[in-house]
């Protein structure tokens, strides 16, 4: 598990991520001190120039080997949306690809930003729970006069203006490396909604962490 201190670049980490059993706790506390303090997503584009500052990350974990304690409550695995049938090159159905690290998965709760492995037969991934915006050198107020906004999916709006179907509008969208010292320790709390869906019962792993203090 790469300390966060050692100001490895957010790529390198989850590159090398490797899942360890018992561990994840663990290694989900100090991963997030990455997505909390370690950088921002930058959107650019002819029309837009903007950066998205994660505040809550919510991370997500499947084995599809089944070694690793896990639940498929992961949008993105083998055999989600059984009704479609086999393909490998689409992403979703009985059989799914794998993801590259650093891409992102746009879902029904908001924006994933995955690190998967084929090799190693695991799904993982962060969610953007709750984000602010700089614009023009300045936060932003973008919920209710405050600088947060908790609402996962209304990221979409920051981080795809400025994407033509058409035109080359110059538009682009990159994590960009920025430490910034974090806590020793993050605390973890339950993540929101989450149902293992084979038995019915509240998941109560602690894999969202908050940064908040805008």
């Amino acid at each position: 598990m790469i300390d966060y201190n050692s100001k490895e670049s957010l790529k390198n980490v989850l590159k090398t991520f490797n899942p360890e059993g018992k561990l994840l706790d663990l290694q989900f506390a100090e991963l997030a001190k990455w997505f909390l303090y370690g950088g921002y997503i930058h959107v650019k584009s002819n029309q837009v120039d903007r950066k998205v500052y994660i505040q809550e990350v919510e991370f997500y974990f499947y084995d599809e080997k089944g070694g690793i304690p896990s639940n498929k409550i992961v949008y993105h695995r083998n055999g989600n949306y059984a009704n479609i049938p086999p393909n490998e090159n689409l992403p979703i159905g009985k059989s799914t690809h794998y993801f590259d690290t650093g891409m992102l998965y746009l879902h029904a709760s908001g924006v994933d930003i995955t690190f998967e492995n084929e090799m190693k037969c695991y799904r993982a991934s962060a969610l953007i729970r709750a984000f602010s915006v700089e614009e023009k050198g300045a936060v932003q107020a973008v919920y209710k006069n405050q600088c947060i906004d908790p609402r996962s999916t209304f990221v979409y709006e920051y981080l795809f203006e400025g994407l033509s179907v058409f035109d080359d509008s110059g538009y682009s969208i990159k994590w960009e490396d920025d430490w910034q010292p974090a806590p020793s320790v993050l605390t973890g709390i339950e993540r929101i909604r989450v149902v293992d869906k084979e038995t019915g019962n509240k998941d109560e792993k602690k894999w969202r962490f908050k940064k908040y203090d805008l």
